[in-house]
């Protein structure tokens, strides 16, 4: 409701505000499901490097 209030008074086309709105909604979300996928990553080595370890260990 505050943006179209600030749309009437603004000057600027909407459709700007409403891109890079957007635009950065988008960048952030990107943002949030690189760094989850990354930690998944980081976790998922981990783990196979302590399986590996382990089996290494049950084997020797």
């Amino acid at each position: 409701m505050l943006k179209i209030n600030l749309f009437v008074f603004n000057p600027i086309p909407p459709y700007i505000d409403f891109r890079f709105g957007f635009y950065s909604h988008v960048h952030g979300f990107f943002l949030l499901i690189s760094v989850l996928s990354v930690s998944i990553f980081l976790q998922v080595q981990l783990a196979g490097v302590r399986w590996l370890t382990w089996a290494v260990l049950r084997v020797w």
